[in-house]
């Protein structure tokens, strides 16, 4: 989960735990070698201040878009409201742009890919069912979930556990998760981006340029340090202590140390991730997002030793502070050209060919076939067919209809 959510969870812990207690220290953990004092980091890397249609904008910036695609979507996420819900019909949009309504709708689907889950939507069914595609559940859990949504969703705070199980024929035990599912969802995603309360977005990685590398720090200084309350040790060996006070420790004991542990696992592997980007990424940090290299979930899953779920979850809704401004953690992952011998994302191939086509032609304009040629002879192995869909993405015409 995010610093922020993270955060409040740990408040929750230490109010219905008595086994936890906080120490008064903070840590700071840079990477690295470099240490700062929490004071001088928070000088240097600020939660940004964002409202609800610029913290879209910069995620849609980032991906890779035909002039058309760039345009429809900044249409859709001019057209939010403060909910975050879509305002205007799609065939106004397409209207308005001179698009295809089937144009405007496979834009408004790369909008759903966008952070928060569940943003651009025209319906609170269609909300929460956004957000339930970004979860990692089992079939067994996500198909009471979406049912529930589907089906009894203007009933769902009146009905009782059972009236839904026998409604939908699911067992008791299945409408309570999904229950539980539901209610952590939220109806109005974009309710925290809003012009009188812009949101405060902690990085959860900052990758810091030192003598010509990139150290890697997670924001664990702004969470405090845990250890067990050693009173209630005592008290739960105490022989006078009655029985179901004992148990009552003991399930709090074991809870404690469950929840120590998923912090530092939390830790962890967000620490080995951001590592990872930085080795995987140095360029597009160095340089910009023309730079970005496909990256695979399974291949970072592979590279840190879990599972790509766990990858997955680890990126969601999470941010990096980078030299070129907050970035989400799934922008980093891209995939790859069809390519034989390069390491390119599409996005940096799309800019060679651009580069190519606005050379100064020395008798007429290059030709598809003529790109390839050049490209091939950077080591780039994409096919002439490649070339031209990705010119035509950028929707730049022929070599027949471009002036030399």
């Amino acid at each position: 989960m995010p610093c922020a959510d993270l955060s409040r969870h740990m408040e929750d812990e230490i109010i219905s735990n008595p086994f936890l207690e906080e120490t008064g220290t903070r840590r700071v953990e840079l990477m690295g070698g470099y240490r700062k004092e929490r004071e001088n980091l928070e000088q240097e890397v600020r939660g940004s201040s964002l409202s609800l249609a610029e913290h879209l904008l910069n995620q849609w910036h980032l991906l890779v878009l035909s002039w058309r695609q760039k345009a429809l979507g900044e249409e859709i996420i001019r057209n939010l409201d403060e909910k975050g819900y879509l305002t205007i019909d799609l065939t106004e949009i397409a209207e308005n742009l001179n698009a295809g309504l089937e144009d405007v709708e496979e834009a408004l689907e790369m909008v759903w890919d966008l952070e928060p889950a569940g943003i651009a939507c025209r319906s609170l069914e269609e909300c929460l069912l956004l957000q339930v595609k970004r979860l990692d559940l089992s079939p067994e859990l996500k198909n009471p979930v979406t049912r529930i949504i589907q089906n009894r969703l203007s009933f769902f705070p009146f009905r009782k556990l059972e009236g839904l199980a026998g409604e939908l024929n699911l067992s008791l035990v299945q409408v309570g998760e999904a229950v539980k599912i539901i209610k952590r969802l939220s109806p109005n995603p974009g309710n925290k981006f809003t012009a009188f309360q812009p949101v405060y977005i902690t990085p959860d990685i900052i990758f810091i340029r030192r003598k010509g590398r990139f150290e890697v720090s997670c924001s664990r200084s702004h969470f405090p340090e845990f250890k067990i309350n050693p009173y209630y040790k005592k008290l739960l060996k105490d022989p006078k202590t009655t029985t179901e006070t004992r148990d009552y420790l003991k399930k709090k004991l074991e809870s404690a140390i469950l929840f120590l542990k998923s912090i530092e696992q939390r830790g962890a592997t967000l620490e080995n991730l951001a590592r990872y980007l930085a080795d995987e990424q140095g360029d597009f940090l160095k340089k910009g997002v023309s730079f970005l290299r496909p990256c695979r979930m399974s291949d970072a899953a592979s590279r840190i030793g879990v599972h790509k779920s766990t990858v997955s979850r680890a990126v969601a809704n999470k941010y990096a502070e980078t030299p070129h401004g907050l970035v989400a953690l799934k922008a980093f992952f891209t995939n790859s050209v069809n390519a034989k011998n390069s390491e390119l994302s599409p996005h940096a191939v799309q800019n060679k060919i651009r580069r190519l086509i606005k050379m100064p032609p020395q008798n007429s304009p290059l030709s598809d076939n003529r790109i390839t040629l050049f490209l091939r002879a950077e080591g780039i192995h994409i096919s002439r067919r490649t070339v031209a869909k990705y010119r035509k993405k950028m929707e730049i015409p022929s070599s027949f209809f471009r002036v030399p």
